[in-house]
């Protein structure tokens, strides 16, 4: 290992360049290998390899904003349920006035406001401590493609709770009377 660190000082090679290095020799040696030896089936299975390996590099960033979006909810999720609680109590009791309504509307607001600032800044505590695990050497195009694939993640999980609970909002007799 030493020899190589010298042949490397000496060649004016970082050492981090060393391994993206030998993998595009090594791609470029199998290519050159299967078009003369194997007619081109090995670039095919490469070819699929990389794509479910980068299927599931994707995956595992999607999953994991989804426990980070999840974990800031679940500290929220009494609130949310009170909430939706009292309004359908209400909506089950008998005696109904328009000042009654207009008063649920505004507490169903108001709770709303504090579940989404609560929300929003747990949230932004987890990204906080997620991207912290992320060096804070040069941003390379690598770093940059992965913490935007996890905040762009992130937004579509907020999306898909959204659509989740805006009808069972929606729903609620305040707003369709």
């Amino acid at each position: 290992m030493q020899k190589v660190n010298i042949i490397l000082e000496k060649l004016h090679i970082k050492r981090d360049k060393v391994l993206p290095f030998t993998f595009a020799v090594g791609l470029t040696l199998l290519a050159f290998l299967d078009s003369a030896y194997f007619h081109n089936t090995g670039i095919f299975i490469l070819a699929i390899l990389v794509l479910i390996i980068i299927i599931g590099l994707i995956t595992a960033i999607y999953i994991s904003a989804g426990f980070t979006v999840l974990k800031s909810l679940f500290l929220l999720s009494a609130e949310i349920s009170l909430l939706i609680f009292l309004a359908q109590s209400y909506c089950g009791v008998k005696i109904v006035s328009t000042s009654s309504d207009y008063a649920l509307q505004g507490l169903i607001l108001l709770g709303i406001m504090y579940i989404l600032y609560e929300f929003f800044k747990s949230l932004r505590q987890s990204l906080i401590n997620r991207l912290k695990k992320v060096p804070q050497s040069k941003w390379s195009f690598e770093k940059v493609t992965i913490v935007s694939l996890f905040l762009v993640s992130t937004v579509a999980v907020i999306f898909v709770i959204y659509q989740v609970t805006n009808p069972i909002i929606l729903d609620l007799c305040v707003f369709n009377r």
